[in-house]
This record gives C-alpha cells, sequence and structure tokens, in this order.
C-alpha cells in the first residue's frame, strides 16, 4: 500500500511538472494561426463509447515542432494551416492508455484534415490524417501501441510518460 502511494505521489508531481512546463512554454501561446486564401484547417476527433468506458479521442499536439493550444480537451478545435508540407504529431488517449504518431501531411488550399483512429486489439490504435471534404486519407495510416500509464501496470510509466511530454 505504502508503494501504490508513493508512485500515486511521484507520478502527481511529474504531471504537475509537466503541465507547468506546458503553459510556460512560449511557442504554446504564440502559435500562428493562418486564414484566407492559401490555408487548410486540421482538427481532431472523439469517439464516445458507453458508460462506464472513457471515449477515444486523438487530438493535434504539434504542428510543425510547434506545440499547439488545446490538448485532449479541445480535441475539436481546429487549427488554420498554410498550403503546403508539414509535420503533425497527433495523440491518441483513452482513460490511462496514451498512444503518439507522428504524420507528414501535404495541405491544400480550402481542404479540412481530421484526425481519424481506430481502436484495435491488444492495446494498438490505428492512426490515420483525412481530407473531409474528398471523403480520403491525406496520410499513411499509423499503427502504435498505446501505452499504460497506470501506477502498477506492466508498461514503464516513466519512459512511456516522457515519450508522450516529448511529442517528437
Amino acid at each position: 500500500m505504502r508503494r501504490v502511494s508513493y508512485l500515486l505521489a511521484i507520478l502527481s508531481a511529474v504531471l504537475l511538472t509537466a503541465c507547468a512546463s506546458f503553459s510556460s512554454n512560449a511557442d504554446y501561446e504564440s502559435m500562428p494561426r493562418f486564414s484566407g486564401q492559401g490555408s487548410a484547417l486540421l482538427t481532431g476527433s472523439q469517439v464516445p463509447q458507453p458508460e462506464p468506458f472513457a471515449s477515444q479521442t486523438a487530438y493535434v499536439a504539434r504542428i510543425d515542432g510547434v506545440l499547439v493550444d488545446g490538448g485532449k480537451n479541445a480535441f475539436y478545435k481546429p487549427f488554420n494551416i498554410s498550403t503546403g508540407n508539414h509535420e503533425v504529431v497527433v495523440i491518441w488517449n483513452q482513460a490511462a492508455l496514451y498512444a503518439r504518431a507522428a504524420f507528414a501531411l501535404k495541405a491544400e488550399t480550402g481542404m479540412s484534415y481530421v484526425v481519424r483512429h481506430e481502436r484495435l486489439e491488444n492495446n494498438k490504435v490505428r492512426i490515420w490524417i483525412e481530407n473531409e471534404v474528398l471523403g480520403v486519407m491525406a496520410s499513411e495510416p499509423q499503427v502504435v501501441q498505446a501505452d499504460d500509464l497506470t501506477p502498477g501496470s506492466s508498461s514503464s510509466i516513466g519512459p512511456a510518460f516522457m515519450q508522450i511530454l516529448r511529442l517528437r
């Protein structure tokens, strides 16, 4: 019991430190917003689950190396991006499970892109970016392993959590 309390205290400290570092990141607040001609939209998505299961959420975490405003609670927030090539980092989450994937996206003027995801067996997740206007994939789908960040789980919480925070 004492070991569980110790692990929870460490996890709380790490989470608070991570949140503080995100909110103090100058890039977080100053993410460029493109609009008008020569732009496209990019947004995350959520797959609701019946009670008592948690919804599955995929959200945009970085665009071209810049941490973007929002996070998992703003998965629906559209980002205006310039047309052309972009590197997009996506985080998928369901309860204590997290997965990360990076994509090359060639954005076209006037298009709307959405992050799609599908949970597979054995905590694997398929993630891709879809051109919502044309209804076709705009990136190659990636199958990634989700890490369980629950203290006492079979995965290593330290490296798994640091990978989520690294986002690169």
